[in-house]
């Protein structure tokens, strides 16, 4: 074989194997939605986000109620078919096990490398929460020093900041199916000094704890998040139809009737599309 026809080979093997590591069933979940006309839900149980009572296993919460009224403005079901976790729902996105991460998470460059992301569902805003009587933290950047451990999920976004923000602190990773007590309680404990999170569990572990937790550094927030849905890599289709019926949703009445509900915590996204005709 000369050296031309060694060249041509060598080309076509290099694009055979492009075609053969592109997604092959790209549009099967969009094509399984549309031909079920349901949504299948991945979901966390993380007040105040959703709720699922004990006892009739009902859900409730903002994230419930969000997905309910976006499934009537996309003319579809929605099921909430399985539990995951804020760092394993790529897992279950990827093996088909549900269309959608239904609990909104927090937008990040990290995430988007695992999944698509939507347009901001709403917003919201974190903090580092510490115990009520430690007052060493007036500052946040107080908080980056090595004597310092702060409580994060395993896989979360709160591992990344962490890293980010925090480098010069020690870490206690938690395993997130643990839940937010948990976390919570590592630092009441005095395992850690600090924990990352949205007010709304603190709120709730504060109603019953024996030591309770404030937020640093005066209450000035850690980062603010657009919250999104996620759907699998390559699923173009899928993510561009949540994106209108998301956009679509958050120009009503209903929907900022829906976020006051459970401000201050949340935040209305309409100042996203503030300018769009």
């Amino acid at each position: 074989m000369n050296m031309r026809s060694t060249n041509i080979a060598v080309l076509f093997v290099f694009l055979v194997s492009l075609i053969w590591s592109a997604p092959a069933h790209a549009g099967e979940v969009y094509d399984r939605v549309m031909k079920s006309q349901t949504i299948r839900c991945g979901y966390i149980s993380w007040a105040p986000y959703l709720i699922q009572n004990a006892n009739t296993g009902e859900f409730s919460g903002l994230s419930y109620e969000y997905m309910e009224a976006l499934g009537k403005e996309l003319d579809l079901e929605i099921e909430w078919t399985e539990e995951t976790g804020w760092g394993t729902f790529y897992e279950g996105l990827k093996a088909g096990r549900f269309d959608v991460m239904c609990v909104p998470i927090w937008r990040s460059g990290h995430r988007a490398r695992h999944s698509l992301l939507s347009e901001p569902v709403y917003l919201n805003s974190m903090f580092a929460f510490v115990r009520e009587d430690d007052n060493r933290f007036e500052t946040l950047e107080s908080l980056n020093v090595p004597d310092v451990t702060i409580a994060v999920f395993e896989g979360d976004i709160t591992q990344v900041i962490r890293k980010q923000k925090y480098p010069e602190a020690h870490e206690l990773a938690i395993v997130e199916m643990s839940g937010a007590a948990s976390s919570l309680l590592s630092v009441a404990d005095g395992k850690a000094d600090a924990v990352i999170m949205a007010p709304g569990q603190v709120e709730i572990f504060n109603r019953e704890a024996d030591v309770k937790l404030k937020a640093a550094a005066n209450g000035q927030q850690v980062r603010s998040f657009e919250n999104v849905l996620a759907v699998p890599l390559h699923e173009f289709a899928l993510k561009t139809l949540l994106d209108a019926g998301v956009m679509a949703f958050n120009r009503t009445d209903a929907y900022e009737d829906l976020i006051a509900r459970f401000q201050p915590e949340f935040s209305s996204a309409r100042i996203m599309y503030e300018g769009e005709q």
